[in-house]
């Protein structure tokens, strides 16, 4: 099975799986998910949560959902205003957190996980 570092590539292939940035996120989403909640998918939902973590942080305190990206003279506009459900569901990374986090509730790892939304 790989690991969460290795699955960053695949996931976030913007992302730098070698920066000290990813490197320090990874670190964060290891100790906020449970070692309990699904093991087998645990390096997944890590890599996911730190993927839209370092997607966050990388918007400069822009939040929402990107609704334009432009290649000349770079442009990234976000969805102003959204009501999200979820701090989560500002990425398609947290959107694919979420779904997977959502995979494992109702087993005993669910009881005893971090919860991601409490």
């Amino acid at each position: 099975m790989p690991t969460s570092l290795e699955l960053i590539s695949s996931i976030a292939p913007e992302l730098d799986p070698q920066s000290q940035q990813v490197v320090d996120m990874l670190g964060l989403a290891e100790l906020e998910v449970g070692f309990s909640l699904c093991p087998d998918l645990r390096p997944y939902i890590v890599a996911y949560l730190t993927a839209h973590n370092v997607t966050l942080s990388n918007r400069g305190g822009n939040a929402g959902i990107v609704t334009d990206v432009r290649e000349g003279q770079l442009s990234v506009s976000y969805e102003a205003g959204g009501n999200y459900n979820s701090p989560y569901a500002q990425t398609p990374y947290g959107q694919k957190y979420l779904q997977l986090v959502k995979q494992c509730m109702g087993g005993v790892a669910f009881r005893t996980a971090v919860m991601p939304w409490a």
